[in-house]
């Protein structure tokens, strides 16, 4: 896979998290939220746990620090600063 676009996406990451919506194809769960090492900057974007239960498991792989990671270009959810 060339040119996919990543983020860390793993609740255990996030704080602060917030339910915004759903995305319009998939009814993915989209959030703001705040990473925990990054308390300064908002966040919108999904949660790879909530996208493993909804068996979109080719959309999230497994970063080498063990933490989840989504491939935002296999969903219909784009990952934004919000502030």
């Amino acid at each position: 896979m060339t040119n996919s676009t990543t983020y860390k996406s793993d609740r255990r990451l996030k704080t602060n998290i917030k339910h915004l919506e759903y995305s319009k194809h998939f009814q993915i769960p989209i959030y703001s939220f705040n990473y925990k090492n990054d308390l300064d900057t908002t966040y919108k974007g999904v949660i790879a746990q909530d996208l493993l239960e909804m068996n979109l498991n080719h959309a999230v792989i497994i970063d080498k620090d063990g933490y989840y990671k989504v491939l935002y270009e296999l969903i219909d959810v784009d990952m934004e600063t919000l502030t």
